[in-house]
């Protein structure tokens, strides 16, 4: 099944009658990112949620003031797991190109994003 990730994110929140607005900050295990380059790029981001290869990053998270929304994933079928946690988030904020690749697996933000340089 073909997914937009800006859709199915919205959705999501949406199920737990939240909205983007709650959504204090996105980050992967190395570094966070913006809401707005996260909105940008999620957009632009459309991948296969069926089974095969997982291809949003992996550790792509999501946190709201009580909650946290986690990349779930069975045999390369994944989705949007939300839980009602607190956490810590890494410091670092930088700006990413990628969410997800069709070409790689199981991949984390860092891994996707690479060659992007950060200021």
């Amino acid at each position: 099944m073909n997914k937009n990730l800006w859709e199915e994110t919205i959705q999501v929140l949406n199920n737990y009658n939240l909205s983007f607005d709650d959504v204090v900050a996105i980050y992967g295990n190395d570094f966070q990112i913006t809401k707005e380059n996260f909105e940008d790029v999620a957009k632009k981001t459309n991948y296969y949620s069926g089974y095969g290869g997982q291809e949003v990053a992996q550790d792509l998270k999501i946190l709201g003031k009580n909650f946290i929304m986690t990349r779930g994933e069975y045999d390369g079928s994944e989705w949007w797991d939300f839980n009602y946690i607190g956490v810590d988030v890494p410091k670092d904020i930088k700006k990413i190109e990628k969410l997800a690749n069709n070409n790689e697996c199981w991949c984390s933000l860092s891994d996707l994003n690479l060659e992007v340089e950060n200021d």
